[in-house]
């Protein structure tokens, strides 16, 4: 017998099949997906988190792949994996009562494209993308962001809508001893921050960190196109990497002394109103000399002299000149020399730290050395790398940049050194990973505090280098899943990069930002803060003290410094997986 369904129950069979899937499956919206908003390498590991999952319940998930051929003739999309790898983690810090936070790994998916992860049988789901470039279209905005935050130029930017005109082209004044005036030319140069304030060791770590990428990848780097206007002074004659870090070089070059020292900082007396950069009219000084600024700013110029010399020889030549007399003051003055004044830091913030000094001088001996390989600087490094502080590379202790560099490059290397600085990093790189394997977001804090995502970079940077050293995969694997934080594997499912998907920062504090009304993409900010005090920040929550407000400064600053560290730590992972280190 052949039953035969009246038509209108066959025109109304999809309606009822959709009511009877709603009743029988788990609502995809009675869950939050956590992705990186950017993207995963195809050789790189998968993970995704879900959240708000009540303890107990049994629901499957799986890989779609809406391009893929159907299982019906002429048809696309199709399942391509089911989730099997499964880790579930019970966190009563970031989920309700008797829920549980769980980790998929869905590595298996290694073919470029975009997928939808989803639970089984429902039609919808969250994007991701597979793709071997996702570091490198994440480092191109990055990178471009200096170029947008330059000082003394007038920027019309096609891309973004973004316009600047000409600003503070009369940088700046030096007020003496005696109380005299004059002025001495160091316009140019990158604002370090919202506050158009310029500062010469932010300038040199950054210079230094963007450089330390290049060493290691010449050939990748020089293949950037930044996509500067027609008109940009000097488009041509170096490739777009190097260019923009030339523009940061030059100011450095402008800021040092007859005598080889070099002035810390350019600002007003004033933190700015909420006005564009060339609407700042008050006067702008030049702030006193350091032997810490003096130590930094060296060791960036010494290591610009070997990145510049197959590329332009006369600027190489220029920038170790200026690291020698810079290094020629330090000795001539082993005492500290902080020339700060108690109302330096009224318009604009101070980067000090005296308890480094002998940091910054071995760094600037180590860079000089690998420049020249002249015994006096070697021998500067051999009387005092075992008094170093071994931390992250920052403003605070620039040391692990040179250690760094000594073992890569070292012309006649002492191995004891060599040994001594490996150990010391793969130690730290040791420590990190046990931070990793306490918590389900794969990051290496202890605590969160002020510019936490900075720290969490240089975090990553030490793994990276780790591996760069061992070739240990631990090290690799654990930077990769660390650095998907900034792109929305976080308790906050934020993106912390301007521009980059649906819920990344909106509201920097930036002021350029704010009064243009336009994105700078690619600017990372500073991240959660439990002990923040801007009066906007949620504070005493961990990794939930963060609000995308232009006024919680203390969570939602941009320096360049931050973007520096993105810098490497994007380019390291675009070189360590695309087969360039």
């Amino acid at each position: 017998m052949i039953f035969r369904l009246p038509l209108k129950a066959l025109t109304a069979l999809p309606l009822l099949l959709a009511m009877l899937l709603a009743w029988v499956l788990p609502a995809a919206s009675a869950y939050t997906f956590k992705l990186d908003a950017a993207g995963y390498h195809p050789e790189a590991t998968k993970t995704a988190i879900v959240e708000d999952v009540t303890a107990g319940t049994d629901v499957q998930f799986e890989v779609f792949d809406p391009d893929a051929p159907g299982l019906i003739p002429y048809t696309k999309g199709r399942v391509v994996l089911k989730v099997e790898k499964i880790r579930k983690y019970v966190d009563p810090k970031m989920a309700g009562p008797g829920a549980e936070r769980w980790i998929l790994d869905f590595s298996e998916i290694r073919e470029p494209g975009d997928y939808i992860l989803r639970i089984k049988g429902q039609q919808e789901g969250v994007l991701f993308t597979v793709s071997e470039f996702l570091y490198w279209d994440t480092l191109i905005p990055t990178v471009r962001s200096f170029y947008l935050q330059r000082s003394g130029q007038e920027i019309d930017d096609r891309r973004t809508g973004l316009f600047k005109a000409l600003s503070h082209a009369e940088d700046g004044l030096i007020i003496t001893e005696d109380g005299e005036v004059y002025r001495k030319d160091v316009t140019g140069g990158w604002y370090n921050s919202g506050n158009y304030d310029k500062q010469t060791t932010p300038t040199a770590v950054s210079v230094a960190e963007m450089l330390a990428l290049y060493e290691a990848n010449p050939k990748t780097m020089n293949f950037m196109k930044l996509e500067y206007p027609l008109t940009e002074p000097g488009l041509g004659d170096l490739p777009d990497y190097l260019h923009e870090i030339r523009y940061g070089l030059d100011w450095l070059l402008a800021m040092q002394r007859n005598d080889g020292a070099f002035y810390r900082k350019v600002a007003g007396r004033s933190y700015p109103g909420l006005v564009r950069p060339e609407e700042d009219y008050q006067q702008r000084f030049i702030y006193g000399i350091t032997t810490q600024d003096t130590a930094a700013a060296t060791a960036a110029l010494a290591m610009a002299s070997r990145n510049y010399q197959k590329k332009d020889v006369g600027y190489a030549v220029k920038t170790l000149l200026a690291a020698q007399r810079g290094w020629r003051f330090l000795e001539s003055h082993p005492e500290q020399i902080m020339d700060v004044s108690v109302d330096d830091d009224s318009g604009s913030p101070e980067y000090l730290n005296p308890g480094a000094e002998k940091a910054y001088r071995f760094w600037a001996a180590s860079e000089l050395y690998l420049a020249t390989g002249k015994p006096e600087y070697h021998q500067y490094v051999l009387d005092n790398y075992k008094d170093l502080v071994v931390e992250p590379f920052s403003w605070r202790n620039p040391a692990m940049m040179g250690m760094m560099n000594y073992i890569l490059y070292a012309p006649e290397d002492e191995p004891k050194v060599s040994r001594y600085f490996r150990a010391q990093i793969v130690r730290a790189a040791d420590m990190l990973l046990d931070r990793i394997d306490e918590n389900s977001y794969n990051i290496s804090l202890k605590q969160f505090t002020e510019g936490s995502n900075h720290q969490l970079l240089e975090h990553q940077a030490i793994l990276l280098n780790a591996y760069r050293l061992t070739r240990k995969d631990k090290y690799r694997r654990a930077a990769t899943e660390s650095v998907r934080y900034f792109f929305g594997l976080n308790p906050l499912g934020k993106t912390f990069v301007t521009g980059l998907g649906e819920n990344s920062v909106k509201n920097p504090s930036h002021r350029l930002v704010r009064v243009t009304h336009k994105v700078i993409p690619g600017l990372l900010v500073a991240g959660p803060n439990h002990f923040a005090k801007d009066g906007k920040t949620p504070a005493g929550l961990h990794a939930l003290s963060y609000i995308d407000d232009p006024k919680a400064a203390d969570v939602n600053k941009t320096e360049i410094m931050y973007n520096a560290s993105l810098v490497y730590v994007l380019g390291m992972l675009n070189a360590v997986y695309n087969n360039s280190q």
